[in-house]
């Protein structure tokens, strides 16, 4: 028996073919399709790549003390404003003239004089830790240091943030 098939129609040369060759065909084509399938839960998401970006961007900050407002994610560098302790390229660079110390050295005595002075200073926030000076709960941990390169810093925490020998013994005795 000869089988005539026609161009370009699929479907009706399938149905031409014998029911075995069929069912074969069909199978074939079934496992085919599943060995190049993934599905979607076992992809990864669209948003994780942007998720990694701000996670590290969040451990940078806390590593170099940027303060949370000033991240690239939460703030246009036009609405940004100097942020005691931030080491932010903005904050760095802020008040290299006279006024810019003077106005530096003024918000660093109010808050030397009044600890809660960095509450009033920045937003109110309810449901972050970032303007916490050290986080008590399970073990302690800097989030942000508001003295952070200024010259009220205490030394050892400088000491420790860059990495400096603060304490000589002399072994000779």
């Amino acid at each position: 028996m000869k089988i005539i098939f026609s161009k370009g129609n699929l479907k009706l040369n399938l149905q031409i073919l014998p029911k075995d060759l069929q069912k074969k065909i069909y199978r074939i084509t079934w496992r085919l399709f599943w060995r190049s399938f993934t599905p979607i839960t076992a992809q990864i998401p669209t948003w994780y790549s942007r998720y990694l970006k701000i996670q590290k961007e969040l451990y940078e900050a806390k590593y170099k003390n940027i303060h949370f407002m000033h991240l690239s994610f939460n703030c246009l560098p036009g609405n940004k404003k100097w942020i005691m302790g931030c080491q932010c390229d903005y904050c760095k660079t802020y008040g290299k003239g006279k006024l810019g110390r003077s106005y530096k050295r003024r918000e660093y005595l109010k808050l030397l004089n009044d600890p809660y002075y960095l509450d009033t200073y920045l937003p109110n926030t309810s449901c972050s830790d970032w303007n916490e000076h050290i986080l008590v709960s399970p073990s302690p941990k800097k989030i942000f240091d508001p003295y952070c390169g200024s010259p009220y810093e205490s030394l050892e925490v400088y000491a420790v943030r860059e990495n400096k020998q603060i304490l000589q013994f002399d072994l000779s005795n």
